[in-house]
């Protein structure tokens, strides 16, 4: 018995350092994690600043990207702060840094 436990030890090591992808989508999931569900009516209710801190989720990024409407309500959102002759300097600087992470992590210049 104490031979079988180590042979099957020695393998799960040896699995998860030669980098099988199975044992380490295996070995990494995350119960309590739940996918970022955002609408494109979703992110045109939502300001700019709550945008970015949804910005601070991989999911976030993924949402959009699979979504065309969304990107655009996101580009949207972007747009209304950078035209808007009332927002701060720190609103635009905002709107600007979400507007260029959209843009690289939508694309495959992000991955």
């Amino acid at each position: 018995m104490k031979r079988l436990f180590g042979i099957i030890l020695i393998t799960a090591l040896a699995l998860s350092v030669a980098s099988c992808d199975f044992l380490d989508t295996l070995l990494s999931v995350n119960i309590f994690d739940s996918p970022l569900k955002l609408t494109a009516s979703d992110a045109s209710d939502m300001s700019v600043s709550e945008l970015s801190d949804l910005a601070d989720s991989p999911d976030f990024f993924d949402a959009v990207a699979g979504d065309q409407a969304l990107e655009d309500a996101v580009f949207d959102q972007v747009d209304d702060v950078l035209n808007d002759a009332g927002a701060t300097v720190a609103e635009k600087q905002q709107a600007a840094i979400l507007w260029t992470e959209v843009l690289i992590y939508t694309t495959p210049a992000g991955e």
